[in-house]
């Protein structure tokens, strides 16, 4: 038996024209002063302690660690999401700045996390990638409590969410 699939309504190459005339004019206007004024003044690097110096040339060699949560840990943080009215990611991210803070010892965190693009019922069956990089930067203070961070870093999620539309390499060129 043949499968047969209903036609997308979209193709790709609709969503490439539509982006690129989407973003123009006033829209572009509003979606760049958002992400300037998101990242104006922040820290150009992370200084994490290392085992050896920075190199003078960017090699993107590195090593990986991979581990799994336990299954208790998990659902507590899903608890406390949902007590705050956040994601998984929002209350993972909101630690991971934590741990990134203690390490380095600076307070102005910006962590870059991929986004899937499809903010619109439409895209959510096109074939294509969509993926963009959206830059979510926090102050943390050691005085906070987690749930406070957490408020900050889920409503610069949102607010980032809803600026996502600007590709970042355009957003890294301005």
């Amino acid at each position: 038996q043949v499968a047969t699939l209903e036609a997308l309504p979209i193709q790709y190459a609709d969503y490439a024209v539509w982006q690129k005339q989407r973003l123009q004019g006033e829209y572009l206007q509003k979606l760049l002063g958002y992400w300037r004024q998101q990242l104006e003044g922040a820290p150009a690097l992370l200084e994490l302690p290392t085992d050896r110096a920075r190199p003078a040339v960017q090699t993107h060699r590195g090593a990986r660690y991979g581990f799994a949560l336990p299954v208790s840990l998990t659902q507590r943080l899903r608890a406390l999401g949902h007590e705050a009215n956040a994601t998984l990611f929002m209350v993972l991210l909101a630690g991971f700045k934590v741990l990134l803070h203690r390490y380095s010892g600076q307070d102005d965190i910006s962590v870059g996390t991929p986004i899937a693009g499809r903010n619109r019922t439409e895209l959510e069956g096109l074939i294509g990638f969509l993926v963009n990089t959206l830059v979510l930067r926090s102050r943390v203070q050691p005085q906070m409590r987690f749930i406070d961070l957490l408020e900050r870093v889920k409503a610069t999620a949102l607010d980032a969410y809803a600026h996502q539309e600007l590709p970042f390499e355009q957003l890294v060129e301005e």
